[in-house]
């Protein structure tokens, strides 16, 4: 706006001359906290007619930093890198109310923990080891029961509890699934996605 021919622009300027201007600037700082180096010759000019201009950024609460190396695209979509934990049947109940006793019961076994792709697609979702690429398992959303976070000790475990495919020889009902996310924002984010994709396509049942 600044140094503007006689057009639009202008115009609007002189009609709002004195009023409040408000600025937002979509990028104005990069990956290292720096300031996005284009803005930077317009910054000093602004702040000569205006010494007190000030950046302000949000500042992230403690322990919700993101990790730069817990996602990934494919196909565009935003896969997760979290580290699978195992799983243990839980009977023939599947409701919300059984993570608080299912999530330990699988922690207990401390089984080696592995680093997967955790793909949310639009009707299911996929878990791939990250290193070998097998699949640790997929799962359409209205085969899951329930999802929810665990408290103890970060916010940052997760699980599901899933109905046994018919195929399954001596099905038992549910097991549960538990997952670790790598941040208590992620971990949050995950559950949601989880919950609305199973809201999205009840209508497959």
């Amino acid at each position: 706006m600044r140094v503007v021919v006689c057009c639009q622009a202008g115009a609007v300027l002189s009609r709002l001359r004195g009023c409040p201007l408000s600025v937002r600037v979509v990028r104005w700082q990069q990956e290292d906290g720096t300031v996005y180096r284009p803005l930077v010759k317009l910054l000093r000019t602004l702040r000569t007619d205006n010494p007190g201009l000030q950046l302000v950024s949000k500042q992230t609460p403690p322990g919700t930093e993101p990790n730069a190396a817990s996602q990934c695209l494919k196909d565009g979509r935003i896969v997760y890198i979290v580290q699978y934990l195992g799983k243990a049947n839980i009977g023939m109940f599947g409701g919300k109310e059984v993570l608080q006793h299912a999530i330990p019961q699988v922690l207990h076994k401390n089984l080696e923990r592995k680093e997967v792709l955790l793909d949310l697609k639009e009707t299911h979702l996929t878990c791939t080891d990250k290193n070998n690429k097998t699949e640790e398992f997929e799962h359409h959303y209205p085969e899951i029961s329930c999802v929810g976070r665990y408290s103890k000790p970060d916010y940052t475990t997760f699980a599901f509890c899933v109905a046994d495919s018919p195929e399954t020889p001596h099905s038992t009902g549910f097991c549960c699934v538990v997952l670790k996310a790598n941040s208590v924002k992620e971990c949050e984010d995950i559950v949601c996605r989880i919950a609305t994709g199973f809201k999205h396509t009840e209508w497959f049942v």
